[in-house]
């Protein structure tokens, strides 16, 4: 059982402990202050979602990853416990590399040996567990803590981007409830996204400083050592548009067009080539995305999922299906749209097989209204003029969009892509309120000049 009498004793105690560290935060450290009763009430959220994920995957699936994570954790917290060698060796030992007392034991952990990633969340969850009375919800306060931390440090970073929508940008960052219920609780998801944002606001502190701040070098290392271990592939699509990012920041500082133009083309050139280089090195610990073999891991990731009846536990209501395809560049791109379309706008109301998928149809409506808004009322050679003059926008969503497109071509099932496109959904819809900012502006000023 995941809900025990622990978790009765545990959980006040430590939602009181994280909010007193929360109001720690606020007056230490300037990206915590602001933002009025939004800070403790997103806190608060992020924290009940956690709580309310655990109890779904508990009681209405009866199975999932963030239970086995707890499972495996508590494993390696209880041999910690009886033995604090054999626990240390859980926590930080090779995995390839087991003492031949220890061979049995390995195998009630779920993850030893397949995925590294998954095992290090394990671990994680083990480490708290010993602070926490080995309680599953009091676990997932703290993963739903750092991705709120990761999350408010990106919302302080896009206000800046976006002067004038302080609204449109909570709406659509603080209170998304993709991002709230999604991106909380034991799982990979709250972390790599707490990680996005403080690469993002990493990079952002460190154009604004040239380079001069610390405390940016140290987040921006943080951050990518976490992607790194948790999602590579998340670090792997950020570096490109991080270059593009800082390379348009810099471009915008020239006055004059000639040489503004022969940065670009040089500088550009040479981003191309330094992420090729960082993506290849990263590669060598990570040889499966190389491109080919990535190609051929969407496919046969994608044919796993959707036909793989012990993923669905025999139920298909959580499926949905792009069409076949080849791990071929052709084979990819004639996938685009569909992927696109269901990465960023699916499920649909259409879609909807259980009431748990209504919240998120609801959220996809409302985003495809304000995406078909954009399109219908800015003329075609006008498409992408709010983004013009905004570096961090415009690689902010394009991004959003190349990362999509690769959730969308990956993934067969609603509830795993509601959890997959997170790095991105946040940096789509800020490119979508300054579009349709400027859509609405444009719009206001062809009335005005005709009346």
């Amino acid at each position: 059982m995941f809900t025990q009498l622990q978790d009765i004793i545990a959980l006040p105690i430590w939602v009181g402990l994280l909010l007193l560290f929360a109001a720690w935060l606020r007056q230490k450290f300037s990206v915590f202050q602001g933002g009025g009763k939004d800070y403790f009430l997103v806190l608060l959220l992020k924290m009940i979602c956690g709580i309310l994920l655990g109890l779904v995957y508990q009681f209405y699936y009866g199975y999932g990853d963030t239970l086995r994570y707890f499972f495996s954790g508590s494993v390696i917290r209880e041999y910690f416990l009886q033995d604090p060698s054999a626990g240390l060796f859980f926590l930080f030992g090779n995995p390839d590399q087991v003492p031949p007392d220890l061979k049995e034991a390995s195998l009630l952990i779920p993850y030893w040996k397949h995925q590294a990633s998954a095992l290090l969340v394990a671990r994680i969850s083990a480490v708290l567990s010993l602070i926490t009375l080995n309680s599953y919800y009091a676990n997932s306060l703290f993963f739903s803590f750092f991705s709120f931390t990761g999350i408010w440090a990106l919302y302080k970073t896009l206000d800046r981007f976006l002067p004038g929508q302080p609204l449109a940008l909570r709406l659509s960052l603080l209170y998304l409830p993709s991002v709230l219920f999604w991106g909380s609780g034991l799982f990979k998801d709250p972390l790599t996204l707490g990680f996005s944002g403080w690469w993002i606001w990493a990079i952002h502190n460190l154009l604004f400083s040239k380079g001069k701040n610390i405390k940016a070098w140290t987040a921006l290392l943080l951050a990518s050592t976490g992607l790194f271990y948790l999602k590579v592939y998340i670090l792997l699509v950020w570096i490109p548009f991080g270059i593009l990012w800082m390379v348009l920041d810099k471009a915008s500082s020239f006055t004059n067009a000639s040489k503004r133009k022969r940065f670009l083309i040089v500088s550009l050139s040479f981003g191309v080539f330094a992420s090729a280089l960082i993506v290849s090195f990263l590669t060598i610990f990570y040889p499966q995305f190389a491109w080919d073999l990535l190609m051929e891991s969407i496919v046969a990731n994608r044919n796993e999922l959707l036909f793989t009846d012990k993923y669905y536990g025999g139920s298909g209501g959580s499926r949905f299906d792009i069409g076949e395809f080849d791990p071929s560049v052709w084979g990819i791109v004639k996938k685009v749209p569909a992927a696109l379309f269901a990465a960023l706008f699916r499920p649909s109301l259409l879609d909807i097989s259980s009431p748990i998928m209504l919240p998120a149809a609801l959220e996809n409506t409302v985003i495809l209204f304000f995406a078909l808004r954009w399109w219908i009322q800015t003329p075609l050679r006008h498409l992408f003029s709010g983004l013009s003059g905004r570096p961090a926008l415009v690689s902010f969503f394009w991004f959003a969009l190349f990362f999509s497109c690769f959730v969308g071509l990956s993934t067969s099932n609603f509830g795993t892509l509601l959890r997959y496109r997170l790095p991105s959904l946040p940096f789509f819809l800020a490119g979508l309120i300054a579009l349709n900012s400027y859509g609405l502006k444009r719009k206001s000023n062809v009335m005005n000049s005709n009346r």
